[in-house]
C-alpha cells in the first residue's frame, strides 16, 4: 500500500513500518531560492516561505517538514 507523505511521517514517528524510508530534510531559504532562480533576498521579499518549501519538497520528492510562521515578523 502506498502511503501519503503525511501517513509516512506519522508512521515513522510512531515507529511503524512504512512503504519507503521517509526523508524530511530541512530546507530553509537557500535551496528554495536557488530552485526558483532567485537570490535569497528576492525570495524573502517576493515568495511566501511555505510556498518555496512546498515547491522544494515536490522537486526532491520528499516529505515536507518546515517551521513557518503565520505572519512576517
Amino acid at each position: 500500500m502506498k502511503l501519503t507523505p503525511l501517513q509516512r511521517m506519522l508512521a515513522a514517528y510512531r515507529g511503524e513500518p512504512t512503504d519507503t524510508v521517509p526523508v524530511a530534510p530541512e530546507f530553509w531559504y537557500y535551496v528554495p531560492a536557488k530552485l526558483l532562480g532567485m537570490t535569497m533576498v528576492d525570495f524573502e521579499l517576493q515568495v511566501p516561505h511555505w510556498q518555496g518549501l512546498q515547491h522544494t519538497f515536490k522537486h526532491y520528492s520528499c516529505e515536507g517538514w518546515g517551521i513557518v510562521s503565520p505572519a512576517a515578523m
